[in-house]
């Protein structure tokens, strides 16, 4: 299946319906017609609200636009445009189309695992005051939920459970409805927010503009003096005129409180103003290093090259400590260097910091990590890192498999015997390592399953020709083996 819009043969005044996407575990897709109002600017990989069932409202995917009638059921509307620019490509698609055909589950099941909750969030039921002055009899608990309404108004059913102490409020909330004295709504909750820190600006223009409420803020030996001489300096080191800097760091420098701040601020000789600021942590100090590769490794590694003709996956059978992670970074570099990316897969989160720190020391800020140690909002920010094309490096566990990647060159999967890379609660239960196998296929990419000790599959798929085979069997430097000696006890 394909996002794709077609040619629209029929006027845009005629009805324009969506086929969606939803993340529930259902098979098909669901048709709902587009409002005029949204007709402009909806296209296929948009997100949009819909309600499905009596109540509930969900963020699905369009993936398909048209204007075919459909008269055997009666076709409810998209409630709402949640987000217009696409969030998934055809690439995505194609491989959500595997997995749900070979792992046996539901498209809707792979959509909901492939994009964060943080993408698509569904409703949440809302209870607000009804009537309060024709309050009758209650039970107890109804008493407790309705005095809280009282004070809230609004509330949701989680925060009144937190609020209650009663486990499942649903109950005593329905018989507080039949009688009038609340309401049920949905609302769908807040998605993905960009991170904000809150900055100020400072131009050293104004000051000299303002030269006499300068001078009568110098006399009075004020806190508003010495912010201003704070940022006069870091002005005068810069080198610029204008400059922006965290309002945390002034408040923390100059000991100062926020209404010195805000002071300044109306007397137009600072600027305070919120700004995005990335969640991921780059590293911009590192000094990369070089190193050159062993005759064993370099034969290694022009197998592997000549290997990628053919292409088939190249499994990389390397003992202990024979340099298989040097083997790589030369891989990944010549990956970058024909502008594409790479995607590094690991079965473990312990490992990820270990291989983290290695790379960063050639590769730097062009690195992400996507894995379930970051917050919802850390991985939502490298699965649109990825979309914009502004990580070449992704380091991650088996869920990374299912990055929007566009440009994709070369897939590492370490460990690749590894029984992590196999989801197996809840659907889609997937092999993240034969997975890649086929995302490397349809982009076209090379891949490189390496180990000390391969899977029974791997070792016989290079026995029948459907892999290829390239082994380090010497320890880097020539270090020996230790001797393993078996002892009857």
């Amino acid at each position: 299946m394909y996002i794709r819009n077609e040619i629209l043969l029929k006027k845009m005044t005629d009805v324009l319906y969506a086929e969606i996407l939803l993340p529930l575990p259902l098979r098909n897709t669901f048709t709902y017609s587009v409002p005029e109002e949204y007709q402009k600017n909806i296209t296929a990989g948009s997100r949009v609200t819909v309600a499905f069932g009596k109540r509930k409202l969900y963020t699905g995917l369009v993936v398909r636009l048209h204007n075919e009638e459909k008269n055997d059921y009666e076709i409810k509307p998209v409630e709402s445009v949640y987000e217009y620019k696409p969030i998934v490509n055809n690439l995505q698609l194609e491989l959500w189309q595997w997995i749900s055909e070979y792992y046996c589950c539901s498209l809707g099941e792979v959509f909901n695992a492939a994009i964060s909750s943080i993408f698509i969030p569904d409703s949440e039921s809302e209870i607000t005051l009804g009537n309060a002055e024709t309050k009758i009899s209650l039970t107890p608990k109804q008493e407790q939920v309705f005095n809280i309404l009282v004070n809230k108004k609004t509330i949701t059913i989680s925060e009144l459970s937190r609020l209650s102490g009663i486990n499942n409020p649903v109950n005593h909330i329905k018989a507080l409805q039949e009688k009038g004295l609340v309401e049920f709504s949905e609302s769908v909750k807040k998605g993905f927010k960009p991170q904000l820190i809150n900055m100020l600006g400072f131009d050293i223009n104004s000051v000299k503009k303002n030269k006499e409420l300068f001078e009568k803020i110098s006399k009075q030996g004020s806190k508003q003096y010495e912010i201003l001489a704070y940022l006069s300096d870091i002005s005068k080191n810069e080198g610029k005129d204008i400059i922006e800097i965290p309002e945390k760091t002034v408040l923390t420098e100059c000991s100062c409180s926020k209404s010195s701040l805000k002071s300044l601020e109306e007397k137009s000789l600072i600027k305070l103003f919120s700004k995005e600021v990335s969640r991921i942590i780059e590293d911009k100090s590192v000094v990369k290093k070089d190193f050159e590769l062993t005759s064993v490794q370099n034969k290694a590694m022009e197998q592997i090259l000549d290997f990628f003709k053919e292409q088939k996956p190249v499994l990389l059978h390397g003992v202990t400590s024979s340099g298989k992670t040097e083997i790589y970074i030369r891989l990944i570099q010549k990956t970058l260097s024909e502008n594409k990316t790479v995607l590094y897969l690991l079965p473990e989160i312990a490992l990820t910091s270990q291989i983290i720190n290695r790379l960063k020391s050639y590769f730097g800020e062009l690195i992400g990590v996507y894995h379930s140690k970051y917050s919802k909002s850390e991985r939502a920010e490298v699965y649109l890192s990825v979309l914009n094309k502004k990580l070449k490096i992704v380091l991650g566990a088996r869920s990374s498999i299912f990055l929007p990647f566009t440009d994709l060159g070369l897939i590492i999967v370490d460990e690749e015997y590894d029984s992590s890379y196999k989801q197996t609660d809840p659907a889609p239960r997937y092999n993240a390592r034969d997975t890649a196998v086929v995302l490397s296929k349809i982009h076209n990419a090379d891949i490189v399953p390496g180990t000390a000790t391969p899977s029974v599959e791997s070792y016989y798929n290079t026995k029948i020709g459907k892999y290829n085979l390239v082994e380090l069997n010497e320890r880097y430097g020539k270090i020996k083996l230790p001797e393993i000696i078996p002892v009857d006890i």
